[in-house]
């Protein structure tokens, strides 16, 4: 839980200094000093609420993944597979490239590499 407490439209915690104005539910929150965020606000009509600006959090959440290991994830990490990269995939496992180097080639990770050679030999 996260500690804030305010003093006139000033709020103070953990994610810096915010100026927020608030009347009856309604209002915005702008960051002003070490703040982690955006600004956003709220209108509240009635029993309906409405909020605008900041970003979106499922973004900011796919970034952030990363390798057990701590490394980021490659690009292509949630690219969907195609039937011209299943094709390939195959092609090269076959010549004999080891898992690492068709993860470097296709830059996804080594076990999504495993998972979808181990698809495509079983529906042959």
């Amino acid at each position: 839980m996260k500690t804030r407490f305010r003093i006139g439209p000033f709020t103070f915690g953990s994610s810096g200094i915010r100026f927020s104005p608030w009347r009856r539910g309604s209002g915005v929150s702008v960051p002003i000093l070490g703040a982690k965020g955006n600004s956003f606000g709220k209108i509240k009509l009635g029993p309906f609420s409405f909020y605008f600006g900041g970003k979106k959090r499922a973004n900011k959440q796919i970034e952030q993944r990363s390798t057990p290991s701590g490394k980021p994830l490659p690009k292509a990490a949630y690219k969907p597979w195609s039937e011209a990269d299943d094709r390939e995939l195959l092609a090269l496992f076959r010549q004999g490239s080891t898992v690492t180097e068709l993860s470097e080639h296709f830059q996804r990770t080594q076990g999504a590499i495993k998972s979808r050679i181990y698809k495509l030999m079983m529906e042959e």
